[in-house]
């Protein structure tokens, strides 16, 4: 694990024992972590191009419309190669800021990042799970979590527990890739043959991006999106869908609402 030491960190570490998961979403996650990690290294590369680096807009977009507390401590769950985070702690330099991610290959992909951009102005990096976060209840002003819910056996949970580890009254943001809502067949035989061909030059695991393919089309809708926040007992402040229309963000805050 890339944890931190020092007495900061620690006052945030959950102690608790973590949630059961069940065996088919632990094998889910474990085949989804050995996807990711097998294209780790081309993980930014890929994005850039099947992207038409439309990404990094969508990423810098999210981080101004977020807008953090200045002093705030902020998470990005399923940080990847840690672009969001690096990208938040840059624009709102005040922050703590925490990346999240269960595949140790992408969290040394960001280290790696961090390094070269900012050697001196350090982001935590943690390797954990986001159906059992290992941070203490009501911890963060601002959890975020990026193309990363798709990937995650179970949504509900997930949702939970960024509901737990934000703060009474903080912020939940969800950048996340949809085709049920403003896309058409152009976008639908785009995902589902051009980017499995590109892949198959490029990419050391082209069978990942047929799985891209397959999330991408099953994830909900933004109003089906917000109807589960709503029932995790989050209250959605906005939803902007970006230009092209296949990358949405939405925001929520969390209300004193108790959810079994």
């Amino acid at each position: 694990m890339i944890l931190p030491t020092g007495k900061n960190y620690q006052t945030i570490v959950k102690k608790e024992k973590t949630y059961p998961i069940s065996k088919p979403e632990r094998e889910y996650a474990e085949m989804v972590k050995t996807m990711f990690s097998k294209i780790a290294s081309r993980y930014d590369f890929m994005n850039r191009l099947l992207s038409f680096g439309l990404d990094i807009y969508w990423r810098r977009k999210s981080v101004q419309l977020m807008n953090p507390s200045s002093r705030g401590i902020f998470l990005d769950l399923a940080c990847g190669t840690g672009d969001l985070a690096i990208l938040t702690k840059e624009i709102h330099r005040g922050l703590r800021v925490f990346g999240l991610d269960f595949s140790l290959k992408m969290l040394k992909e960001a280290k790696k990042k961090l390094n070269r951009k900012s050697p001196h102005d350090s982001i935590i990096l943690v390797a954990g799970d986001a159906l059992s976060l290992p941070f203490k209840d009501e911890t963060f002003d601002c959890v975020s979590i990026a193309f990363g819910l798709r990937n995650i056996p179970n949504r509900k949970r997930a949702l939970l527990e960024m509901k737990r580890v934000t703060k009474k009254g903080g912020k939940i943001a969800i950048l996340e890739m949809s085709s049920k809502r403003n896309v058409g067949f152009l976008f639908r035989t785009y995902l589902r043959y051009i980017v499995p061909f590109f892949a198959k030059i490029f990419s050391k695991d082209p069978d990942a991006y047929f799985y891209l393919y397959e999330t991408i089309s099953s994830f909900p809708s933004p109003l089906e999106l917000k109807e589960e926040l709503e029932m995790a007992g989050m209250t959605v402040v906005q939803s902007i869908s970006f230009w092209p229309g296949i990358a949405h963000l939405i925001l929520a805050c969390k209300v004193n609402l108790k959810v079994d």
